[in-house]
């Protein structure tokens, strides 16, 4: 939504994604949003934040010690023109404590025990943060290192199904590469995108509108292009 332009929304339903995604704990949305955009432009070459070109390592979790996030500064600065996106940004740390705290009380709500509760921000707050800290990284890493590679692309992306089913279709990381304006990164049937479900879904409710689909010639194009290389 926000690196891309692949879909729009009311600004409650762009206020609530978010939130939600800021409960992540990856950084203001602006910044992440700013990061991709840089990652996109420079994908696998010098400028890349997180390319696997300068180590596996580094593009899983090496980047964040050295680079961090590329700031929202004039390059990016269409992503804060929104006031909604300002807002939440600068807010970050409200939602972010939120998302920490939150387990605990609905855990104590559910069981009535502080036991619970504690078992709620155990599996709530740090396995939730741990999981998707390293489910995000891995497509950096290894859905720059290992899969399939469908579509001709400029960078080292690749189509990872097992990586796809966890990161909500995230790892079909070529097609996103070939397609960033796609709402959909699964691009075939059988291609599991938990994501792109979860649109289809806001599009027929009338609470988020698809602004781009993928030509079927285009994709025919990119393909037949792939396999000639």
């Amino acid at each position: 939504m926000l690196a891309h332009q692949a879909f729009s929304a009311p600004a409650p339903v762009r206020a609530l994604l978010l939130i939600a995604g800021t409960t992540a704990l990856q950084g203001p949305c602006a910044d992440w949003a700013a990061t991709h955009r840089r990652h996109h432009a420079k994908s696998d070459r010098d400028g890349d934040p997180h390319s696997p070109v300068e180590g596996f390592l580094h593009s899983h979790f090496g980047w964040l010690l050295r680079d961090r996030f590329v700031r929202t500064g004039k390059t990016y600065a269409s992503i804060v023109e929104d006031p909604v996106v300002r807002f939440v940004s600068n807010t970050f740390w409200v939602w972010a404590g939120l998302g920490l705290v939150a387990p605990f009380f609905i855990g104590l709500a559910v069981t009535g025990t502080l036991a619970g509760a504690w078992i709620a921000l155990l599996w709530g707050t740090a396995v939730r943060i741990f999981i998707s800290h390293h489910l995000t990284w891995a497509v950096n890493s290894l859905g720059h290192t290992f899969g399939t590679r469908p579509h001709d692309t400029h960078d080292r992306s690749h189509n990872n199904g097992f990586l796809a089913i966890f990161t909500w279709g995230e790892g079909w990381h070529n097609n996103h590469h070939a397609f960033p304006r796609s709402p959909f990164i699964g691009l075939r049937w059988y291609q599991v995108d938990i994501g792109g479900y979860v649109l289809r879904l806001l599009a027929w409710m009338r609470l988020a509108r698809l602004e781009w689909r993928v030509p079927r010639g285009l994709l025919k194009r990119k393909t037949a292009a792939a396999k000639a290389a």
